[in-house]
């Protein structure tokens, strides 16, 4: 009974792996960008921020 189920487990979990690649790449799948900011105001206020940043970690010895 153990092997049994051990198979089914097994199978079970490679069609679930399978099923989820054909959905991936299927034109059902979203393929929007959920990390893409509405308004560019704040990437704009960020830049000197992050410039600065940029500065300090590119003058760190290494």
């Amino acid at each position: 009974m153990t092997a049994r189920l051990a198979r089914i487990v097994t199978g079970s979990i490679v069609v679930a792996s399978i099923a989820f690649w054909v959905w991936a790449f299927s034109p059902w799948a979203p393929r929007d960008n959920p990390d893409r900011l509405d308004d560019p105001a704040f990437a704009e206020a960020a830049e000197p921020v992050c410039a600065d940043a940029r500065e300090r970690i590119d003058a760190l010895p290494g």
